[in-house]
This record gives structure tokens, sequence and C-alpha cells, in this order.
């Protein structure tokens, strides 16, 4: 049989029909550039007909292929499964089908590629593509033989860390080969990079150095912007100091639908502008903001498709232009760029003007590549606020708050002269007020700065009232979110100061925000609340599973928290895995991770729509059938 064998240069022109989804997305890492051992492929026609009864065909071109290997210095390979759907977003497949490393002999080789292929018929991959809605057979296997290289380290990279921050790069790593993180097999050290920056982590004495971190994190987010997906990366270090990658999956990720509803409240949102923070806290934090709607990532979507704007866009803009002019604001996010130089409004006193503002915004997000996989393309629709002062504050966790403020609008702050304030907590007591000459203040938007009348060059901008109106805001903020960048609105009016400062935009002041981890608390003493405020995101009785028969258990007995004692489980065994992941999606209760949240058993839960939550330990207190809390580090 001739085509049974296809090299790892083809793979990036070859369909994954033809070698699978793994071998396909080796082939994205190949076309890219980067180093990738050499690998050929036993395609899904040669599974096929060796199912025919073509088997010694397929063998022959199998020997053939890694004597080729051998010429070129291999003398141990990998078999690794390449099944249709495989590492796609679609279905990652982690730990569902049969991989195998260290493999010398042909013997040995073929033997493991016809384990692989039965891999694909087990009862476990089975029913994992019966629950995901997967098409495919038993027949629709591929199948890929690599040079196993040699590995000083390895591990894991995920440009979309479960859990953490999009905008960010989380490596996972240990000394040896990557399945010793893949598999839970040794505690990973881990590294989370920001996707914009170029510096390198301090990583002290460990098998990686900060440069290579460096390196990987940098050919992740490249490939992802080439890719307009979320990735999953493997990798190694070999003997000589060289980074090797291994294998790319895309991580999957929402769509964002075209479908009403198109604009919403902005209170409450869960968009992730940093310009919508004060939006999203209200309700959590007693804050106070301005009325304001949003015009929904969904409604571009509908523009994008049809080319039409939404009408429930052109209410939300009568309703504002009916109370006064309007101010529509980007609040554009992506993990992959900047939005804060995208177009904002002037001030606009029609539906028309709204419209057209509207279509222009959108027009720029799709001319200048703004609408990647992860952007939520939204805008904030408000009345232009009737502004006495403008006001930014800082706090770190305990204060002090330190406060500068002025007359007119923020943008002053860079040609005019500002008040300053330093309020200590928890007394709010103004400890320093330092009050210079303000002779200019820019009263509107986008324009030069005017003289301030007389009376107000030499007077306060913020009274007493005012002061510790914005520094208890800030207070709160900081408490439950760490230190903050706050800016803040004084508008004109007689009412009370906690009517007149209102938040406007809340910056948390941190490099790179990290996964997040959680930790346990036996339940009853904090009423199910953290430090600093934070909330329990799972509670219940303790239930340790240490054998695999514990499973069976969890069908009854109230709410529980189950921590996997990795120790005891061989969770490689797809067949087990596959059966515990289904047993704890049944049972429907919360899963304690005490290994790394990027392996193929975490991956699995994941994708079975178990929540996870990873620890770093359980007290040595708490026991099994303690009732306890789960709460953020």
């Amino acid at each position: 049989m001739n085509g049974a064998v296809r090299w790892s240069e083809e793979f990036a022109a070859l369909p994954a029909t033809a070698i699978g989804g793994k071998a396909k997305g080796l082939g994205t890492l190949i076309a890219a550039g980067l180093p990738v051992p050499e690998a050929f492929c036993v395609t899904v026609e040669a599974h096929r007909a060796a199912l025919a009864g073509a088997g010694q065909d397929v063998d022959g071109e199998i020997r053939r292929a890694l004597a080729v290997l051998r010429e070129r210095g291999a003398d141990s390979f990998a078999v690794r499964s390449s099944y249709l759907s495989e590492d796609t977003a679609e279905a990652l497949s982690p730990g569902v089908y049969l991989s195998e490393v260290g493999l010398g002999e042909d013997e040995e080789v073929l033997a493991a590629v016809r384990r692989v292929w039965r891999s694909a018929g087990s009862a476990a991959a089975v029913d994992y593509r019966r629950t995901m809605g997967l098409a495919g057979g038993a027949d629709a296997m591929a199948v890929i033989v690599q040079r196993a290289v040699p590995a000083r380290a390895g591990g894991v990279v995920y440009t979309l860390p479960p859990g953490g921050d999009p905008a960010t790069v989380l490596v996972e790593y240990a000394a040896g080969a990557p399945g010793n993180v893949i598999d839970n097999l040794a505690p990973p050290l881990r590294s989370v990079l920001g996707k914009r920056e170029q510096s390198v982590p301090e990583v002290g004495d460990g098998p990686v150095s900060g440069a290579q971190l460096r390196t990987l994190a940098g050919w992740a987010a490249r490939l992802e912007r080439e890719l307009d997906g979320p990735l999953d990366l493997e990798w190694l270090l070999d003997g000589a100091g060289e980074l090797q990658l291994l294998q790319a999956r895309r991580l999957p990720y929402p769509v964002v639908a075209a479908e009403p509803p198109y604009v919403a409240p902005a209170a409450g949102t869960a968009l992730r502008s940093d310009k919508l923070a004060p939006f999203r806290l209200r309700g959590r934090v007693e804050l106070n903001t301005i009325e304001a709607d949003l015009v929904l990532p969904s409604a571009f979507a509908a523009y994008r498709d049809s080319g039409a704007v939404p009408e429930e866009c052109r209410e939300v803009f009568a309703r504002y232009a009916a109370r006064g002019p309007v101010s529509v604001r980007s609040v554009y996010w992506s993990a992959l760029g900047s939005g804060d130089m995208l177009p904002q409004s002037a001030l606009l006193t029609s539906v028309a003007d709204c419209v057209a503002h509207l279509e222009r915004y959108w027009r720029y997000v799709l001319e200048h590549g703004k609408a990647d996989y992860s952007a939520e393309v939204a805008l904030l629709v408000a009345n232009w606020t009737d502004l006495r002062a403008s006001v930014i504050a800082t706090a770190g966790a305990g204060g002090p708050v330190e406060i500068g403020a002025l007359f007119g609008q923020l943008e002053g702050l860079e040609t005019c002269a500002h008040d300053r304030y330093t309020v200590a907590l928890p007394e709010l007591r103004t400890e320093r007020a330092d009050v210079p000459h303000k002779p200019l203040a820019v009263t509107v938007p986008r324009r030069p700065p005017q003289p301030l009348p007389e009376e107000l060059r030499d007077r306060r901008v913020l009274d007493e009232e005012e002061v510790r109106e914005a520094a208890a805001m800030t207070a709160r903020l900081a408490e439950r979110l760490g230190p903050v960048r706050v800016e803040l609105l004084v508008l004109n009016g007689a009412s009370a100061a906690a009517e007149r400062v209102v938040a406007w935009q809340v910056t948390e002041l941190r490099e790179t925000a990290g996964l997040r981890y959680f930790h346990l608390r036996g339940a009853g003493a904090g009423g199910g609340t953290g430090g600093a405020g934070r909330e329990a995101v799972a509670s219940g009785r303790l239930t340790v599973l240490g054998a695999p028969e514990d499973v069976g258990a969890l069908d009854g007995g109230g709410r529980r928290v189950v921590a996997v004692d990795f120790e005891r489980f061989d969770l490689r065994d797809p067949q087990l895995a596959t059966a515990i992941a289904r047993a704890l999606r049944a049972a429907g209760h919360p899963v304690l991770l005490k290994g790394s949240i990027l392996s193929h058993f975490a991956a699995l839960l994941r994708e079975y729509g178990v929540a996870v939550y990873p620890v770093n330990s359980v007290p040595a207190g708490l026991g099994d059938g303690d009732r306890v809390d789960v709460l953020p580090d």
C-alpha cells in the first residue's frame, strides 16, 4: 500500500480527516518555523486498510519510515494518538486515547500502533465522543510516530489559563519528561507571564531559566494571534538546552452569538473592560455610579453578519438623547491587545449622531483587526455628566489613600495643577492637604485648558466630606481587590457627597494577574466568607477519594467537596480516568485538585462540566467528613 505514512513536513498541508487533529496541530507548529522533533503519521486511511486486511502493507511502510528516522539519529520513539477530532477546539480529548513513549524496536512500535488504534474503540472513548456529540467511529484514528527526545525538563503552556486571566500565559513544568506534569507524576512549578510584556521572570534554581519561559510564552502568544484561538502546547527542554514543541491543541472558547439581547444595563455586567469595573462591582461593593447602558458584543456580531444596526441600539440611544447630550464610550476588551486607542465619541445630540458613531466604531474595529477570538466589542452609553471635579485615588490593602483632585475633566491632570490629599485608614482622617494655585482647568473634553474663575484658583477642590467619601470608596475597593487606582467624578449639585461622588473607572494595580488558586477552611465560624470580604465559592462535607471504588459512594449524602488523592490513583489509565470523571459529573460535586490544573485529568473534568478548584494542600486539621468552605487565596 502507498500513502500509509506521511512525513511531518507534509502535516500542515494535509486535512485533519487524513492525519487527525493532533498531527494537524504539529503541522501548525512546523509551518510557523518552530522546533518540533521529526515525525511521521500513520494515516486514518492506513488504519482502515489494516482493518480491511492490508495490515502487512501498512507494517512495511512503518518499518521503512522507522529506518529513515534511525538514519537521522533517532534511537527511541513516541507513538501518539491523533484521532479525527483530537486536540481541536471542539474536543481536546485529554487522556481519552492511548499514547506511549520510549519504544525502540520495530516490533514494539508496531504493537504500540495497534494499541493506539484499538483505544479509539474503547468504552471510555465511545462514551467521551457520545458525551461531546462528536462524529467518528473506531476507525477514525491516525497515529504519530515521533522521535523521542530525552528531556531535561518539560511541561505545558496555556494561553487561556483555566480560571485565570486570559491576558496571561501559564507555563507549568517539572524536571524530566512533560508527562511528569501531564500525568500528575511530579508537583509542577508554575510561571504566569503577560502576553503583552517582555519581562523575564525570576525562577531561582529550577530546571528551566526565566529566558526560556519567556521564549515559550512568546511562541505561544504569537501562535495564538496567527491562529486566532487559544492554545495548549506541550514542550520539552532537551539535554543541549534547546526547547522543542511536541503538541499544539486549540482550546475551546465561546463564540458570541449574533442574537438578542443587544443592549443591557451596565450595572452588574460581566464584561471584562477595566472601564466597566465600577458597574461590575456595584452590588458587591458599596459604590455609586452613573446610570448607563451597554451596547453588547452580540450587537457587533449582528452588524458584522448583516451590516445592519439592531433596532434595540436605536431605542437605547433615543432614551438617552431625550435627556440631553449623549456619550458613547468604547469598553472594548481583548486578551491579545489593548483597546486604549479606539475611537471615543464627541458630544452627541441625536439618535442619528449616535448611530453614525456606532457604525464608525464597528468599522474601525473590523478594519484594524481588533475583532479577534477573545474580543468583547462593547460600548457604554450614558449622558454627559455635569461634573464639578475629577479625582484619582490609589490605595493598597490597609491604606493610606492618596488622592489627586482637580476642577473639571480628568484629562486636565496632565496640564493643570491639582490638589493632593493623604487619608489615613481606617479612621478616614486627612493627614495632608496640599492646595496649590490652580489657574487652569479642562472644562470641555478634548479641548485646551481654560482659565478658572478667580474665586476657585486657590480654593480646595474637595471639601472634607468629599475627601472622606472618595477615600472610603477607594478603601472598600482595595479591601476587595488589593491595590487599586480609582477614577471618580464629583457631580455638581447640593446633594450629599455620597450621591455626588461616583466611581468612574477601577484598575487593579498589579503587573500580572496570576492563576487563581483556593484554600480550605472549616465551615461555620466564618459564615461562608473569607478574609478581605472574599466569599466561599463552594461548601460541603469534605470527601477524600482514596480508591477507585470510593467514587460509587458519591451519589447521596448531601453537598460534598471532593478531594482526589492522586498518590493512589493511576490517572494515566484512560478507562479509569474517564470512569471517575463520569462519576464526578453525575454526582455534581466540586472537586479539589492537588496536582497540576493543566493535567489530562483536570482538563477531562472541565470538559465534563465538573467544577475544579486547584489547592496547594488540604490543612492537616481537616479530614474526611468535615464541613469545609473553598475560598480564593
